[in-house]
């Protein structure tokens, strides 16, 4: 298992862009084209993060859109881990989503925020690594025991 503070930063991530989601279309003072565009961040940062820990750990338990709510038992709350072909599923369609609703293009001060172009990168990256493993299971010798 894989010390506190190496998982913390994601979780505390994963549980901020949930709450954002849940939140920000009661928000008054963003155009219509901000919600959208920030919402599509979100699910971006949430694929992003989600393939990090994939790539560092393999298969991670997929956190639900809603909160949890942490004043339950321990046995409510824990989540088993997903199997790899769903982690690459939800993160994918993260990838997706997060292309619909995201632009196209950025200002200079804008640069570092995701684009469609990186979210449908991540969205390839992803599947290629899929692919590649899949790949790598097929060519794998059959080992005799004999």
């Amino acid at each position: 298992r894989p010390p506190r503070s190496t998982l913390f930063p994601y979780t505390t991530l994963f549980r901020s862009v949930s709450i954002f989601l849940n939140n920000v279309d009661t928000n008054k003072e963003l155009s219509q084209a901000d919600i959208i565009d920030m919402k599509g961040q979100a699910h971006f940062l949430r694929a992003y993060f989600y393939w990090i820990l994939v790539r560092t750990f393999g298969p991670v338990p997929i956190v639900p859109d809603e909160t949890i709510d942490y004043t339950k038992e321990y046995d409510e709350i824990s989540l088993l881990r997903n199997s790899y072909d769903e982690c690459v599923d939800y993160i994918v369609g993260e990838c997706v989503k997060a292309a619909t609703m995201l632009q196209d293009r950025r200002d200079l001060q804008e640069i570092v925020r995701p684009t469609r172009g990186a979210a449908l990168a991540l969205r390839s990256r992803v599947l290629l690594y899929a692919a590649l493993l899949i790949s790598e299971k097929l060519n794998e010798p059959e080992v005799s025991i004999l």
